[in-house]
């Protein structure tokens, strides 16, 4: 018989009694019953007694009127703390000739599947020993040995399955009148008669289910999960301790609630509160996963779980009370005291979470889960990188690097590729100290592989990584840089749109888009969606400009696209929502004035400039910013400003004097129109009112700049996407060897 897990046994016994009562039946558990057996080998024939129906889909409407009583009877029940068989006799009087249709699962539709219930796989448990009230109670209890019923099902795929049709136990419990989850078993009534009521851990009232309840977790999810999908999985040896703690002292408190909600749903438990409540069994499956990894490393390393517990501990505090980017020798300085203790050294404590450069990143669990699935290695900073022998390695010279050049690779890939060369004693020079560049190529490496599992359209694919005795070679998807599409292609669309505009009237320009911004509409509605993707799974880019994006031809449109990921950062579950960062990283002047102050509320005093927090900044508003400024000289074909300062007149008018502590004074001239018209008409007429509105949005102080999604929501991204594209000049195509143009010509 299908029923919720949280409808205990003994009000099981009662519906069904009712059940049978209802269509005709005798009561089940009042006098001498025949075998189970033998009633499914000889049913009885149809026959309906006064008041009862044939089945009770088919009940008189009438009835229905008494299923919010049977409703409250059962409410009542379950909430009390004595569920014994004499107390529900004082409900009989109420439950008589009410339909219990409503209250109970619908697939429950006929006698025989009251009687019999679905053909399910029979997962065999042990059954715990009975305990009567008058038993001395247990001091231990094998959590091992459950209440034996069939689940009819324990995979991830069927368990917690959620219909809207299904009239769970979320109908009629006060605990879960948020949830509407229906999850089926199956019991035989030869299982009724034989097997007792056993101690449940919902019976027992404890503040740990308080705790819960405030959280919005169904308890009943919770225990069911637990008992279920945690305890016959691998898990951490100190559930079973609090589990039988729990069963021992008949309650729980909420500091050892909050410990068992650690160690079988992780940090989820406590930075993902709205997915825990809606995916508690899903959480707890990827929990398990770690636990395997975390006992294959501690096996591998000759590690105790106490070892383990101690290190994990330490590392979560480092992470979660520091803002990004934190690094490495901060993390080594940190746990110092804590290895010493152990006997332990830091390559060691690598060898268990992770590389230090991506565990500071996203913390123990997610970095000793890259391990375990191979993404990364501890002892090689280039894990993956295969042999050069049967790559091209020499190609068509495009660009200078800070660390080698940047080659077109004609053959041996399918698509259009490029390869970065990395030279290693270049890069053997930087992690040392001796070259303070900013790019961390192993960092970007596992960035953008990490990117590249979602498929995301709008980031560059990543090929693959060989190497030699002396470079790193590095494939990528090839596209046309920005920067050189501006300098090879903006003077001559400036021209052509000239010649449009001497046919039109004045001012037409402000509300209608040149073919030159079309192109960027096109190429930049791309480039926010990468961006914005990346902070949906908790990463910034923190270093945007014209050379990071790219453009490629598919299908006949423009595509714009991001690369370069030397300076990405990737937030722990702890950050994720706000991205709260310190320090400054990027390229100058293109990041906010909030980066650029940081820390250094005097210097931005003393230049001018008033910031609402100077402690900290969110790097993905920072992305924004930056995504403006260069939105702006894809435009404009020139840098907005050179300085984030008072004394750079540019800057101010650009961000509408909103960083000013009086900015009356800039009422006349501020604004971007302001400035463009000081660029002359070839910047001016480039550029309509539309995206004006937009680049003055995201040029605003951090508290009013809208986030990624917001920005796409702007009529900007939305205009003349029907329209027909206005025609561009013959020879700009022709010039464009890397891609074919699909603007039409004139």
């Amino acid at each position: 018989m299908d029923l919720y897990c949280g409808f205990s046994y003994n009000a099981f016994i009662f519906v069904k009694s009712k059940i049978n009562q209802f269509n005709g039946k005798h009561n089940t558990r009042d006098g001498k019953q025949k075998p189970s057996s033998q009633q499914l080998k000889k049913p009885k024939p149809k026959t309906i007694e006064p008041g009862g129906c044939e089945d009770l889909v088919s009940c008189p409407h009438g009835f229905y009127q008494s299923t919010l009583e049977v409703r409250n009877v059962i409410t009542n029940f379950t909430n009390l703390k004595d569920k014994s068989l004499s107390l529900l006799k004082k409900y009989t009087g109420i439950i008589d000739n009410s339909p219990l249709r409503k209250c109970l699962p619908s697939k429950l539709k006929s006698k025989e599947n009251l009687l019999r219930g679905p053909k399910v796989e029979k997962v065999n448990y042990s059954v715990v020993p009975v305990m009567s009230p008058q038993s001395p109670s247990v001091s231990k209890i094998d959590i091992s040995q459950t209440f034996k019923f069939r689940s009819s099902s324990l995979s991830r795929s069927s368990s917690f399955s959620r219909s809207g049709s299904d009239v769970g136990y979320s109908e009629w419990s006060e605990a879960s009148l948020s949830r509407k989850t229906s999850r089926s078993y199956s019991f035989d009534e030869e299982d009724m008669e034989a097997k007792p009521v056993v101690p449940d851990l919902l019976d027992y009232e404890c503040e740990f289910f308080e705790y819960l309840a405030k959280l919005g977790v169904c308890r009943y999810d919770f225990v069911h999960c637990l008992l279920q999908v945690v305890l016959p999985n691998t898990h951490h040896p100190n559930v079973e301790q609090i589990v039988n703690k729990w069963y021992e002292y008949k309650t729980l408190d909420v500091v050892s609630g909050k410990r068992i909600l650690f160690l079988t749903c992780g940090k989820a438990a406590q930075y993902e509160i709205e997915r825990l409540c809606d995916n508690l069994e899903d959480v707890m499956y990827e929990h398990i996963q770690l636990q395997m990894g975390i006992k294959k490393r501690i096996a591998e390393l000759n590690l105790t779980y106490d070892q383990y517990d101690r290190l994990e501990t330490s590392i979560f505090e480092f992470c979660e009370n520091r803002n990004a980017a934190r690094n490495s020798s901060q993390l080594q300085y940190h746990m110092t005291d804590v290895l010493s203790e152990m006997g332990i050294k830091f390559n060691k404590l690598e060898k268990l979470f992770g590389p230090a450069r991506l565990l500071v990143q996203v913390g123990p669990h997610e970095c000793l889960m890259e391990v375990v699935n191979g993404k990364v290695d501890p002892n090689d900073e280039f894990h993956g990188a295969l042999n050069s022998a049967k790559y091209p390695t020499e190609g068509q010279h495009l660009a200078k690097a800070h660390f080698g050049p940047v080659l077109k690779i004609s053959k041996g890939f399918n698509r259009a590729t490029i390869v970065k060369v990395v030279s290693k004693d270049l890069w053997k020079n930087a992690k040392e100290g001796r070259d303070k560049f900013n790019d961390n190529v192993p960092r970007e490496i596992d960035a953008h592989r990490f990117l590249n599992e979602f498929l995301q359209p709008n980031i560059v694919r990543f090929e693959g990584v060989t190497r030699d005795a002396f470079n790193v070679y590095y494939y990528q998807e090839r596209g046309v840089e920005l920067f050189n599409m501006v300098e090879k292609h903006r003077e001559s669309f400036w021209l052509h749109w000239r010649q449009i505009l001497l046919t039109k009237e004045k001012g037409y320009f402000a509300s209608n888009g040149s073919p030159w911004e079309q192109r960027a509409q096109a190429i930049f509605k791309g480039v926010f969606q990468a961006v914005g993707f990346m902070h949906s799974i908790g990463l910034t880019h923190r270093d945007l400009k014209l050379e990071n994006m790219v453009c490629v031809n598919e299908n006949g449109q423009l595509v714009g696209k991001l690369i370069d990921f030397g300076v990405t950062h990737r937030y722990g579950i702890w950050e994720k929502n706000d991205f709260q960062a310190k320090g400054m990283i990027g390229t100058y002047p293109y990041y906010s004035p909030e980066m650029f102050y940081n820390g250094r509320e005097e210097a931005a005093v003393s230049t001018g400039l008033k910031l609402a927090n100077y402690k900290t900044y969110d790097d993905s508003k920072n992305d924004v910013f930056t995504l403006a400024h260069a939105l702006c000289s894809f435009m404009l074909g020139v840098t907005l400003y050179a300085d984030i300062k008072r004394k750079d007149q540019r800057f101010v008018i650009a961000t509408g004097a909103r960083y000013l502590e009086n900015p009356e004074q800039w009422t006349k001239i501020k604004g971007l129109r302001a400035l463009t018209r000081a660029y002359g008409k070839q910047r001016n007429e480039m550029i309509s009112n539309s995206l004006i509105d937009l680049i003055e949005r995201l040029f605003a102080p951090e508290p009013q700049r809208p986030s990624i999604a917001e920005c796409l929501n702007h009529p900007w991204f939305q205009e003349n996407q029907d329209s027909d594209p206005i025609s561009v000049p013959r020879q700009i195509n022709r010039s464009e060897s890397e891609i074919d143009d699909p603007i039409t010509t004139v």
